[in-house]
């Protein structure tokens, strides 16, 4: 932000200055809630909308869990108290390694590295 005001504003200002104008000004430097841009809020209340058809036992879920090449994205941000910020990310993905373990109300099912 201090470097958009120098372009903007050709006013040079440190990043402790703008902390304390964004405090005075009620907001508050959380952790950013990441959402992604491909989500489709109309093809999510369909999925649950069919997923009401079936019992918790008929169910079995795949926890996907690894890592790949990203980096450099923020943990905090700064937003209007009582608001969380949200940063939107593209989450295309690398090569990733996978731990895919299959849960039932049972227990795991199976696991594959």
């Amino acid at each position: 932000m201090a470097s958009f005001i120098w372009k903007e504003f050709e006013l040079l200002v440190t990043t402790q200055c703008i902390s304390r104008a964004l405090a005075s000004a009620g907001w508050t430097k959380k952790t950013i809630r990441r959402v992604a841009k491909q989500r489709n809020d109309d093809l999510r209340d369909f999925y649950l909308h069919n997923l009401s058809d079936f019992r918790s036992y008929h169910l079995v879920y795949i926890d996907e869990s690894g890592c790949d090449k990203r980096a450099g994205h923020r943990r905090t941000g700064w937003s209007p108290k009582g608001r969380a910020p949200v940063q939107k990310s593209w989450y295309g993905r690398e090569r990733r390694r996978h731990i895919l373990p299959a849960y039932s109300l049972d227990g795991v099912v199976l696991s594959r590295v």
